[in-house]
């Protein structure tokens, strides 16, 4: 097992384990998912710093889409602004405007991923991916699990030479987590 793929492994089981000994506890099992932005946001942060080969175009997008992606996390807003100010803040289309450049970001990374590994993908995965994205943005933001799982799958298949796609990879477990957890919780 290469470090980036021991990273996205302990990085899932590290929050399972948690989860399950929340259960044992407490009799309930959920996981941290509002600090899965920052489990990611330090992944892509170490993938990009281990990596010289990584520091590419592809990395610093994926990058500045897990910044905007965090720069909306619950956890960090509910740090720096009031309960008045949360409530303007979430009235407003700021947070939708985070979630869009987010998703274009990791679209825009996932094409030039492709493009400069001169890698051979259909068109229609690109359509598929961005019809995910516009999807998620308009319906269910539930869809980004689907919107991540794209990529992971693709560069699984087409690029298994290059370690960055593990961070697709904890990218689409992280975000299957939340799903589930969302599942669970507002069920």
């Amino acid at each position: 097992m290469i470090r980036e793929q021991k990273f996205v492994f302990l990085a899932v089981l590290t929050l399972l384990a948690y989860g399950l000994g929340l259960f044992f506890e407490a009799h309930f099992f959920i996981l941290p998912f509002p600090i899965f932005d920052f489990v990611l946001l330090w992944g892509v942060l170490r993938f990009i710093g281990m990596n010289a080969s990584s520091r590419l175009i592809y990395g610093y997008l994926f990058l500045l889409a897990v910044l905007f992606k965090t720069g909306m996390n619950p956890i960090l807003m509910a740090s720096i602004f009031s309960q008045n100010q949360l409530t303007d803040l979430n009235a407003s289309f700021i947070p939708k405007f985070f979630l869009i450049f987010s998703l274009l970001s990791f679209l825009i990374s996932f094409i030039t991923w492709n493009i400069k590994e001169k890698l051979r993908i259909h068109w229609s995965w690109y359509v598929l991916h961005a019809l995910l994205g516009f999807l998620t943005l308009t319906l269910d933001a539930r869809l980004e699990l689907l919107f991540g799982l794209i990529p992971a799958v693709v560069l699984f298949l087409k690029d298994r030479e290059n370690s960055f796609r593990y961070i697709w990879n904890l990218y689409f477990f992280l975000e299957l987590m939340t799903a589930v957890m969302l599942y669970f919780v507002v069920s």
